[in-house]
Formats: structure tokens, sequence, C-alpha cells
């Protein structure tokens, strides 16, 4: 007789989290003035991992992640987290899972969206528009790209970001699609930008666009503007990659992230999206990522220093009205707590995402007039 094969493992989903238990009050650290709420994972919803995605529809947005198992792995069950304050999140639902890949969430008046790639193996696929109601359930858009590069140049068409304009709500990345309902969306442009930013007739993206002269393997990196947010105008090239923000009084664009000191910064600002003005790069050796903006102030975040329990987690930096000058604001010293690069902007609402120095995820939330 034949040995009997031993039975096939089968994938074991992700637990699930126990979404009704109540969090315990965050704590109240004052540094400098500032009065911070810090939150670590028994004031926050029990996920492993947290992904902020801004504001949207006068509400804070971020990404949960369940992870399948009790140690480090790669796989997990991401779900939607809103707030109204950075304090009391509610989870709505699980996001459209793997092999898909979530980039971005957004609340819109047609409701809530995920973009991203879809996923076909190998992590090429074609761009994903969901939309949901609730949160909870999602179903796939129709766009108009059922294979990769029909609208995008790219092998791996994806969407990084939606944004709200007067001709409906657009999905962009590596192309942008145009949808008047939600429902039912539109190729505009095979423009790639990574980054939107503006409202009503005036717009900023950031992008890369074709080759320098002489080196066809170097992608050279772009400044456009648009009155519509749809239709787009080459403002400027740049030596390097650059974020952008919209404040009150006009726009600006830096470089963040490692490699970084004041010999490689590079800060422009703009008064209408066109013209661009290269400036000092206002953070002199200090490193800052995830810029954000609310269309009156920008945020970003500067790391600290990993060595436990000596030196704090690092500091928020907040612009002024036409992004020229920052404020440094430290964040409250934690056992080993470290700025991740996470920040969100809305209104004087600031929350900062970082790694608790038990392994957890921490949380700081404060209101900076």
């Amino acid at each position: 007789m034949l040995p009997t094969p031993p039975a096939r493992a089968t994938p074991r989903p992700s637990p699930t989290p126990d979404w009704s238990r109540s969090p315990a009050p965050p704590e109240t650290v004052v540094v400098d003035g500032v009065s911070w709420q810090r939150l670590y994972a028994d004031s926050l919803p029990p996920v492993d991992g947290l992904v902020l995605d801004g504001s949207s529809g006068g509400q804070l947005l971020a990404e949960g992640a369940v992870s399948y198992c009790p140690t480090y792995c790669v796989s997990s069950d991401w779900y939607l987290l809103t707030s109204p304050d950075g304090i009391l999140w509610s989870v709505l639902g699980q996001l459209p899972g793997e092999p898909n890949d979530i980039s971005t969430v957004f609340d819109s008046d047609f409701g809530y969206f995920a973009g991203g790639t879809i996923g076909q193996g190998g992590g090429i696929g074609p761009a994903g528009i969901w939309r949901s109601t609730d949160g909870a359930n999602w179903s796939l858009a129709d766009e108009d790209t059922p294979q990769p590069g029909v609208c995008a140049s790219a092998k791996r068409d994806e969407i990084m970001e939606f944004y709200s304009t007067d001709k409906g709500l657009v999905a962009s990345g590596t192309a942008s699609w145009l949808s008047n309902d939600g429902k039912h969306w539109r190729c505009v442009t095979d423009q790639l930008l990574f980054n939107v930013v503006g409202g009503d007739n005036e717009f900023v993206g950031a992008g890369e666009d074709g080759t320098l002269p002489g080196d066809p393997e170097a992608i050279f990196q772009t400044l456009w503007n648009s009155n519509d947010g749809v239709h787009w105008s080459l403002s400027r090239k740049v030596p390097a990659d650059v974020d952008v923000a919209a404040v009150d009084r006009g726009f600006f664009a830096l470089t963040e992230g490692y490699p970084m000191n004041a010999a490689d910064g590079l800060f422009f600002t703009s008064a209408d999206g066109k013209a661009w003005i290269e400036r000092a790069y206002p953070f002199g050796s200090h490193v800052v990522e995830g810029l954000v903006s609310d269309g009156k102030r920008a945020a970003a975040v500067e790391e600290g220093d990993r060595m436990v329990g000596t030196s704090a987690p690092g500091a928020l930096w907040i612009s002024s009205p036409d992004g020229t000058a920052w404020t440094s604001y430290q964040l409250p010293k934690g056992d080993g707590d470290e700025v991740d690069g996470e920040v969100a902007l809305m209104g004087n609402t600031v929350v900062v995402t970082g790694d608790a120095g038990d392994g957890g995820t921490v949380m700081w939330v404060a209101q900076i007039p």
C-alpha cells in the first residue's frame, strides 16, 4: 500500500481583531509648551501597524495592518481606519486584499476610494481603483485600462493618489483617470505624476518625464501646473526627486529623505505654480520626510536618534503660510520611540506616527496654532 501523502497546508487567514475593545486614554506630555497626546497600542485599534493617508472628507484616514502570524511576516490584511481628531479611531472595514497592492485611500462625495495595482503575479498589473460607500464593502471601478500599459507608459501601472476638481474626481499615478460619478473612469493623460496638490483653478504636480540630454538612462524630474487638475503644462525640470505642497500663499517643492545635507537639498517656491524661484534649503543639515499640506500650511517630520532612552524620537516641522519659514517642535521622549516618517495635517491638528520601543506603534497628536 502506498503511504498516505501528508495533508497540504492551507493558508491561515489573519485573526479577527477585537474591534469592540475600549481603548485606554492617551498620555499627555508637554514639551516646550506644546501639549502632546501620546498613544501606544492600548490606546489604538488592535492593528500591528498604521500608515497615515492624510485627511479628506473632513476626517483623518489611515490603513491598519493585521499580520498573518504572531511573529514578523510579510503577509497581512489591511483595514480602513478613520478619526475626527487623531485620538479616537474607528475601523470601517477591510480593504481589498492580496494579491492587490493598495497605495492610497481617499474620502469624497462619491464615497471611499482605494487606489493601487491589481495583482497579477510578479508585481505587474494594471492600475486598480476600488470604491466603497461604507469603507467595508469594495467593488472594482470601471476604468479603461484592462491591460498594463494601455493608458500609462509604465509596465506596472499604479494609482498613487486621488484629488477633487471641478471636473470630477481624479486618480493619479502612472497616468491620470477622471470620473464624474465615482463609478466610471476614463484616462485623461499618460503623464506620470507622483504628487498633486492645489485646488480651484491652481494645481501643481511633481513627476518625471523623458531623459536628460546625452544620458538616455537618466530620468529627469519635473514640476507641472494645471488650471483644472486634468490638463497639464510643464513648468520646470529639476535635478532630483521633489515633493510639492500647497500653502496659503502659493506652492513649494523640496527634496526629502536620505541622503540629505545643506549641499544637495533643493527648495523652490512659486506664487502661481508656473514660475519657480530656487531658495536656500530651509532645514540645513536636518533630514525631513513625510511632507504633507492642507492648503494653508505644510508639515514634515525629522527622525531622531534610535539610542534607547537617551534622546528624543524626532521633531515636527511646520511651515509659514508662504512655505519659506519653518518652526521645529520636539516630540516627547520615549524609551526607544522613533519617528518613521508619517505625518498628517488637518487644520490645527497634527498627527505623527512612529515605532514604539517595544516594537509596536506609537502616535503623537497635538494642536499647533
